[in-house]
Order: C-alpha cells, then structure tokens, then sequence
C-alpha cells in the first residue's frame, strides 16, 4: 500500500501519467492502491522547484536606492549595512523569503552565506538556524561566500574555514571584487585549495560584466580542468561570453562539458541592473540559447527578494523567473519553454548537486502539480493553482477564485 497515489496527470512531456508514493519516495506505480489519492487531471506534474542561486541573507534589507549605482558601489554599501545584522533579524527576513517560496513549490535553495570583516559569521549562523526552521519544507545548502575577497579582507579566509570546518558543502566567491587581476587569479587558487583540503564543491560568480575584456570564466574553467573537479563546480552569470569571438566561446562550451558544469544566469540582473544614466543600459546576460544548444545546461539565478539594491520586482517564485527568463533569452517555441521550465526543476538541482530529485522510481516525493498542459501554458499563465508535495505528503496548496461580475443597463420602464 502506497502512502499517495497521483493520479491522471500529465509530465511535462505530455505524457499521462500516475505516481505513487512510500516512505517519500517515489514507487512504481502499476496497480497502484494508497491511502490518499489525488485526482490530478487537468494538472502537469513535474519535481518540485529548486532555486540554485540565492543570496537569503539579502532579503528583506531595508533599500537603499542602488539599481542605478556602479556594482562596487553597491557591494560596498551591502558591507556597511551588514555590520548591523543580527542572527534574529537576519533569521527573521530568510524566513519570510523562504515561506513565499515554499508556499510556490520550491523545496530546495542553495543560498550563500557571506563571511568577512563586516557580518563576520551571522550571515552563515543564521541560515543554519534558518535550515533547522524549515527541515522538512525547504533544504537549505549553505555556499560560503567571502563576499568582499578572501585576500582582501583579513579576517575572510579563517571565517571561511571556520564554516567549511563545520561542514558546509560549497566554498564560492566573486574573484573580481578583488580588481586586480594578480589578486584576482590568486583569489581563484584559493577558492580551489580550500575546496580540495576540505574536499567540498567550488562555486564562482564569473564576469558580471559584459566588457568583451572580461573573461575570468576561462581561467575558473582551466584550472577546474587541471585540478579535477568535474561534478564539483558551479558557476553564475558569465555575462560577457556573447562578446567573445564564436571559437572562444565554443572553446569555453566544451570545457564547460567536460566539468559537467551548469551555468546559473540571471535575466533579472541582466534586464534591471546597468550603468548609471545610460540611455539603454545593460549588465548584459549570457548566451543562453547558444549555451544550450551546446549541451552546457543552464539554471536560473534570481538572486535575492526586496535586496537593498531592488526592493520590488523579483518575486520569488521561480515560475515568474522562468517567464522573464524566456522573455530575456527569446525561448519563445514550445521547447524553449520547455526548457525554461527544466532550468528551474532538473537543470536547478543539477547545478545545486541534489541527489534524487525526478519522477523516477526511487527519486525524491517532491513534486509541484500545476493547472496547465504544458511547459508553455504554465509559463504564460504562471498557474496561480499549484499542489506541492514535499517528501511524499501534501505541503502546500494554491486555489485560484475568479468573478467576472457583469452589470446590465436596466431599460427604463
């Protein structure tokens, strides 16, 4: 006997189909009884939301006017508040991000934890108190981040340590914080070191430029290369690589193969973001379409919600990223948004590195039952109806309620 039986859905392949549930996990489903069943027709079911590049700790921090402002600026100022965070507080605002998220279907975000001279290790402690909050809605996998340099900042590299002695999963940074580029490219060797004495995963921000001179993600993925850290590494945004020549950047896809490495891009930050006073500005944004009609898989960076650099717009709900994401990237066919729909499911766990998250006997129970037919519906209509099964129960429900009330002219008497 399962413990729940969906039944009469379709994938988002089009295909009918019914999955049962044991113990959280995912069983065949032939002949199928259970002590609960759900009746999913009219619904696609797919695994559930994964958000693969997140900075929590950012949320909710009161704005500060910076969208216009250069990026330095911006990570500057982001430090001098930090020195104000507190573990409650902190706590407090990942959790309020983390209940709108859960509430949409996302069971698993990979959220980085700044540690430097400024938050010291609040940041970090208090998403360990927020994952221990939410075990069982949302996993949260910590990537420590030296935000504002592992060389630059003194007391960065022994808070780094001190997270990664305690177990995190990911070592990250943003190399080109450091200016330099000396620095930078020792800033990068030691993001590897660390992650090899500590036998964790690497995680770099890479180009968050489009300058054509920028080009930090061929050296990340070379010595990724000469180190052996295929399945260990994770990198974001790369988004000057549509300026490069089609053989450099051909030459960056294969590499990008080879390390079994996704890309987290952001359509937000390449559509909100640009230079102050520009006529048309731009951050610019990676060639996703090109990235994957070269096999590279990309996921989707959304970043962070009511962040003291845009405190409206990004709404976390990765359905809504998928959309502008297909927007940004012109994945307008049915496939394109297929796609779409896949950076935020599969291609979100892969980059994140989450074992067993399908629809597969024996993958994880968590799952997201949408009101649409298709990829392509659900993105258009961002299916305010959604079931969402976490380790096999029930976690959370949307219904939608629509009146159209129409007022007729009376004829005079």
């Amino acid at each position: 006997m399962s413990n729940l039986l969906i039944r009469g859905a379709t994938d988002p392949e089009g295909r009918n189909v019914d999955i049962a549930i044991r113990d959280g996990r995912i069983v065949d489903a032939e002949d199928a009884e259970a002590a609960e069943v759900i009746d999913a027709g009219g619904y696609m079911v797919s695994p559930a939301l994964v958000e693969p590049h997140y900075h929590l700790t950012s949320c909710f921090v009161e704005p500060d006017e910076l969208v216009e402002k250069p990026f330095e600026t911006q990570i500057d100022k982001l430090g001098r508040r930090k020195q104000a965070f507190t573990i409650e507080d902190t706590v407090e605002r990942v959790s309020r991000a983390l209940r709108i998220m859960a509430a949409r279907g996302v069971v698993h975000v990979r959220s980085y934890a700044d540690v430097d001279g400024y938050a010291r290790m609040v940041c970090y402690d208090a998403l360990k108190e927020a994952r221990g909050r939410f075990a069982g809605i949302v996993d949260i996998d910590i990537v420590v981040f030296p935000q504002h340099g592992l060389i630059s900042d003194p007391l960065a590299l022994g808070l780094a340590r001190e997270a990664l002695q305690d177990g995190a999963r990911w070592i990250g940074t943003n190399p080109q914080l450091e200016r330099d580029p000396d620095r930078i490219t020792r800033e990068i060797d030691l993001v590897y070191d660390l992650a090899e004495e500590f036998g964790t995963r690497a995680d770099f921000h890479c180009d968050e430029t489009d300058r054509p001179e920028s080009l930090w993600i061929e050296v990340v993925l070379r010595k990724g290369l000469e180190r052996g850290f295929k399945g260990r590494l994770a990198v974001a945004h790369c988004m000057s690589l549509g300026k490069q020549t089609a053989e450099k950047r051909h030459e960056i896809y294969a590499m990008m193969r080879e390390l079994d490495v996704a890309v987290a891009v952001s359509p937000h930050a390449g559509l909100l973001y640009g230079d102050a006073g520009a006529f048309m500005p731009g951050r610019g944004m990676a060639p996703v379409k090109e990235l994957i009609e070269n096999g590279v898989r990309v996921a989707i960076a959304q970043e962070a919600f009511g962040s003291m650099f845009a405190p409206h717009l990004m709404l976390p709900d990765p359905v809504w990223s998928a959309q502008l994401m297909a927007y940004a990237a012109k994945l307008f066919t049915d496939e394109g948004l297929a796609e779409a729909w896949r950076m935020i499911t599969e291609n979100g766990a892969l980059l994140s590195r989450r074992e067993g998250h399908g629809m597969t006997p024996g993958s994880r129970a968590d799952l997201l039952l949408v009101r649409a037919a298709n990829p392509a519906e659900a993105l258009t209509t961002l299916v305010p109806e959604r079931i969402v099964i976490r380790d096999g129960r029930v976690a959370a429900r949307s219904t939608y309620h629509e009146e159209l009330i129409s007022l007729q002219r009376q004829e005079p008497s």
